[in-house]
């Protein structure tokens, strides 16, 4: 979904979709399996070291689906182990 992730880089990679009509939902999912989902003129992308969202909906973070009214997400460098 976003291309210019890495994991070291101290940086939260935000992807912002508008809010999406059901009639056009299959398009974005069509996006996303392409991973084209960028290309979108109405898709933002952001990096950011820190942010505060304020929204009434559920937010899919990092694969989990949260509920809360507010979400302040702060990068933790090297806060992550990695095996390979």
């Amino acid at each position: 979904m976003s291309p210019k992730s890495k994991i070291n880089d101290g940086l939260i990679d935000m992807v912002i979709l508008p809010k999406v009509n059901r009639l056009f939902s299959p398009y974005y999912i069509y996006k996303i399996l392409r991973k084209d989902l960028i290309s979108c003129k109405d898709v933002v992308v952001k990096q950011v070291k820190e942010c505060v969202i304020t929204t009434p909906a559920a937010m899919n973070l990092d694969g989990e689906k949260k509920e809360a009214a507010k979400y302040h997400l702060v990068v933790q460098p090297k806060s992550l182990n990695l095996v390979i």
